[in-house]
């Protein structure tokens, strides 16, 4: 909060909103097949363990949820789309709570971000979660005006 009694949405401050992929808890969608830096072979790996590879990091490494107001530890890869766009999937390490939460987005910074461009049906995410993002969309008006002070609760 502010001295002046309001708190600045995460775009304010260089995030980005996404919110997580209808579907995604799918077995097609928990299964990435990619080199594993540690061993140098082919693996497959579920979707927290690959994203820890992308960025080389150890997958005892302990990581805090991506979701930038949120301070549990991260325990899963969590798929989520872009708000603003709506076009692509990217997986960040979140704890279970945020990747449970339905149509509600919320923010991480692009360090957070990698996109899925091995995911063979990413348009199927796409498309099952395009009813979500409208949700998601109005839900975003209706902060924005409570903020502007033009309408309340």
């Amino acid at each position: 909060m502010s001295s002046w009694g309001w708190r600045a949405d995460g775009e304010d401050m260089g995030l980005k909103s996404v919110f997580n992929a209808v579907g995604s808890a799918e077995k097609q969608y928990q299964q990435f097949t990619d080199v594993s830096r540690e061993t140098g072979n082919e693996k497959i790996m579920h979707p927290l363990e690959w994203w820890k590879n992308r960025r080389g990091i150890k997958q005892d490494a302990q990581l805090r949820c991506a979701n930038y107001f949120c301070s549990n530890p991260a325990e899963v890869g969590a798929h989520v789309i872009d708000t603003k766009t709506g076009k692509h999937v990217y997986i960040v390490p979140t704890c279970k709570s945020c990747n449970n939460k339905g149509d509600v987005s919320y923010y991480v910074t692009d360090k957070h971000l990698e996109e899925c461009t091995n995911i063979k049906p990413q348009h199927e995410l796409i498309q099952k979660s395009d009813e979500r993002l409208e949700i998601i969309k109005k839900k975003d008006i209706f902060r924005a005006l409570r903020k502007m002070g033009l309408i309340s609760g």
